[in-house]
């Protein structure tokens, strides 16, 4: 048997594949930063020095086939805290034989969360997780939503994720409330807008084509509004449940089902309001074609949140996607606190605010003065709790970092499909979510900031 090291990783394997990765970088320029990488790296004491000093020291820059083969030996983690690593090291060991093929339902750029959800997915595809295949974005009109894909497919550039394929999606009914809200495009966004070229206008057609033709079976991730999802289950049922395995969706359930048994969406969470009657007939279809349901609730998040230094710690990579994240959360949060005061969010108001971002004992100070108005910038200096909803759901259909981080609850299993909840009791290891998102976060931004092969 031979020697394994603390991450199960044969110890002779994999100096030998370090070791030819960094002889065939030896040209590459070396900082005095790099000390940081060299504890990452396997040692020998039996070595010589210079094959010793090879084996220690990483280039500065690497590229795509160089940085996947060094995480293979995890040698690619030194810009991790020792807990960062124990969590993505711990994931590790539940790598599948395949990748789950994996299309996301987004509406990016009115918050932070579907651009860190995108960071994640990138890492988890490195880690053969996943593999993102394709996009469709919607919320707002047609001009709106077409930003938001061009926005989505810049990102995945960024990530050099080239082959994600993106689309605008459909027209959705809106009110005038809606109308408002759901036109919100941050102007940070911009700057990393793909060209209109590179996305496509018809959803249903691609999705529908696309699917038919999708060599594995697919998992659906649903951070959005479901006018898309539904239209593609409603006009491709048969292929749907042909080739859809599960659906993961960031939104909620009511405690009881509808005359006929099926489980139905929580008229409260964002993402089903944003078009009910959608959301109502995804939730009841997929049950009817025994596709299993997984919902994740706004709960689970509040369990999960992190704090602004989640946001410094991905912005020190210098990647444009960090900084991006980082200068829009606050952006993000001030648009949704003037949202409430402006009573264009039903269900929120001042004391949900409070409650979910900062700790109770901030709450008392900011409410001294009920009389008073208080702006945003009274407000930002209490943050302390930012909610991660879309990359906990991500997490919540990754089987490996689902059976990690969490015991759904099954809340339908006779007649129908399974339909299972992650409400906030069903977060079981809260503290290693944080750190895993934190983890794939920063290694999806470094490992992006290379040289090109």
């Amino acid at each position: 048997m031979q020697e394994v090291d603390s991450m199960h990783r044969p110890i002779t394997a994999a100096y030998t594949t370090s070791r030819l990765i960094l002889d065939q970088s030896k040209q590459i320029s070396r900082t005095p930063s790099e000390s940081s990488v060299q504890s990452a790296l396997p040692q020998q004491t039996s070595m010589s020095s210079p094959v010793l000093e090879r084996s220690k020291s990483a280039p500065t820059l690497l590229t795509a086939a160089q940085r996947t083969m060094l995480a293979q030996v995890g040698a690619c983690n030194a810009h991790l805290t020792s807990d960062e690593n124990m969590a993505i090291n711990e994931l590790r060991l539940h790598k599948p034989r395949l990748p789950k093929d994996t299309w996301f339902f987004t509406d990016p750029n009115k918050d932070p969360d579907d651009v860190v959800t995108y960071t994640l997915g990138k890492q988890l595809q490195a880690e053969g997780f996943v593999h993102i295949t394709d996009v469709v974005a919607t919320l707002g009109d047609a001009e709106v939503r077409s930003q938001r894909a061009e926005m989505a497919k810049g990102v995945f550039n960024k990530l050099e994720l080239h082959d994600v394929h993106v689309s605008r999606g459909r027209d959705y009914a809106m009110n005038s409330l809606q109308s408002k809200e759901h036109a919100k495009f941050l102007l940070e966004g911009h700057a990393l807008r793909a060209g209109p070229g590179e996305i496509h206008r018809d959803s249903l057609q691609d999705m529908s084509r696309r699917l038919a033709r999708a060599p594995h079976g697919v998992g659906i991730v649903v951070i959005a509004g479901m006018s898309d999802i539904n239209a593609l289950i409603t006009t491709c049922p048969d292929i749907v449940r042909e080739r859809v395995d599960d659906i993961t969706i960031m939104g909620g359930v009511e405690p009881l089902k509808d005359a006929d048994g099926f489980v139905q969406p929580d008229a409260r969470a964002y993402n089903n309001t944003t078009d009910m009657d959608a959301a109502r007939s995804l939730y009841r279809k997929a049950q009817e074609l025994g596709i299993p349901l997984r919902i994740v609730t706004k709960e689970a998040a509040y369990k999960t949140a992190v704090s602004p230094s989640f946001y410094e710690g991905i912005a020190g990579s210098g990647h444009p996607v960090g900084h991006y994240l980082r200068d829009v959360q606050k952006s993000a949060l001030k648009g949704l606190w003037e949202g409430i005061q402006d009573g264009l969010l039903p269900g929120l108001d001042d004391s949900w605010f409070f409650r979910t971002f900062m700790p109770n004992a901030q709450i008392e100070a900011v409410q001294l003065d009920k009389n008073k108005e208080n702006s945003f910038e009274d407000i930002w200096p209490k943050v302390t709790k930012l909610n991660l909803y879309d990359p906990l759901t991500l997490l919540a259909s990754v089987p490996g970092a689902a059976k990690l981080l969490f015991k759904p609850k099954a809340i339908h299993t006779e007649g129908f499909g399974v339909v299972e909840q992650v409400g906030p009791d069903d977060v079981t290891h809260p503290e290693k979510a944080k750190l895993l998102m934190s983890a794939l976060a920063k290694s999806a931004l470094v490992q992006s900031t290379v040289a090109p092969d």
